[in-house]
């Protein structure tokens, strides 16, 4: 019957006008998470390198909702770290596809378009349903379109940072041999301390970070009998440097977008030398001495400058405490607690 060769060109002209590629989301960033939610505070699903791709769902803010192809699992990630192709396949990496045909069931429909001319005088009843098939063709055909012309560009906010590199400067006090410093520096335990560091990212939070820094105090020599009795000056000038350089392994968080709150611990050496003068002669004596640390600071980054607070405590056990004044007061440990301010650059 004509009728139904007609209602049949036209459901298979409408399966043909629905068939689109879906919108792939490719992997641009160094290192991608897929999170449950919207958030950076999210769980992670998975971890995923540079040049995945999966399919799009939608947008919510700046994070993508997309489906992973190998577990079939829908997760958010952020629009800074991924680019969107669309109508291209999953499964290949690399170059950008060419954007396939959209209609590949054309040979369906022309049998019936080459018939008409056979069921003419076939017109009875049947002429009255046939409108009835054409009619949703005019009303389904423009819908695919419509998601692809709704996604936006993605932002330009960077997610991960890999390498800092930055000066610092602080406050040292020699909190660890405290009596010691206020006899030799006329009761002043604290002083400037300037150095550099660098920082290189090992995942989004882990990072491992190299400081040295100088600090440097000078006073006099002094005589003291036992801790309780009176410091005596002698007059003779006395200068104190410590140099400490140590490597951290520390875990940054990732409250807001710019703001990282870290904690960091790790160890090296103390670098101690101690010049005196007297009668017009200098003398010197130096050490190096192991040494550790614990730091906790926060570091907020904007277009690539960095700016943070960060305070330490130190140890330096077994430098001091042999003679002088250090072993009257039985202080042998030069560690103290620092508080720095660091500037640097973040790539």
């Amino acid at each position: 019957m004509e009728w139904r060769r007609l209602a049949l060109a036209g459901v298979l002209a409408l399966a043909a006008a629905g068939v689109s590629h879906a919108d792939v989301v490719e992997v641009t960033g160094w290192q991608v998470n897929v999170r449950q939610r919207p958030s950076r505070r999210a769980p992670v699903i998975v971890n995923l390198p540079r040049g995945e791709r999966f399919e799009l769902i939608g947008r919510v803010g700046a994070w993508y909702h997309v489906t992973l192809p190998a577990s079939g699992q829908t997760g958010f990630v952020h629009s800074s770290l991924v680019r969107v192709i669309p109508g291209a396949t999953l499964g290949t990496r690399g170059a950008e596809p060419a954007r396939p045909g959209a209609r590949p069931a054309p040979t369906s429909p022309p049998p019936p378009a080459a018939e008409p001319t056979a069921p003419a005088p076939v017109t009875p009843e049947p002429s009255a349903p046939a409108p009835a098939a054409a009619a949703p063709r005019p009303a389904l055909t423009p819908s695919p379109a419509a998601p692809r012309a709704e996604v936006p560009p993605p932002l330009a906010e960077p997610e991960t940072r890999r390498f800092d590199v930055g000066a610092q400067g602080g406050i040292r006090w020699l909190t660890a041999a405290s009596q010691s410093a206020k006899a030799l520096f006329d009761g002043e335990t604290s002083d400037v301390e300037l150095g550099g560091f660098v920082s290189y990212a090992v995942t989004r939070n882990v990072f491992l970070s190299a400081t040295a820094q100088v600090f440097q105090k000078e006073g006099e020599r002094v005589f003291v009998v036992d801790a309780e009795g009176p410091v005596v000056p002698l007059g003779h000038p006395l200068k104190l440097r410590l140099i400490p350089a140590h490597l951290v392994v520390g875990y940054r968080f990732h409250p807001w977008p710019s703001v990282a709150p870290y904690l960091a611990v790790g160890g090296g050496v103390t670098f101690y030398r101690e010049e005196s003068t007297v009668g017009g002669v200098t003398e010197s004596a130096s050490t190096t001495k192991g040494m550790g640390i614990a730091q906790a600071g926060v570091d907020f980054v904007k277009r690539g400058v960095l700016v943070g607070v960060q305070a330490s405590w130190s140890t330096v056990p077994n430098a001091v405490g042999t003679s002088g004044v250090s072993e009257v007061y039985g202080e042998n440990d030069l560690g103290g607690v620092c508080v720095s301010v660091r500037l640097g650059v973040t790539f």
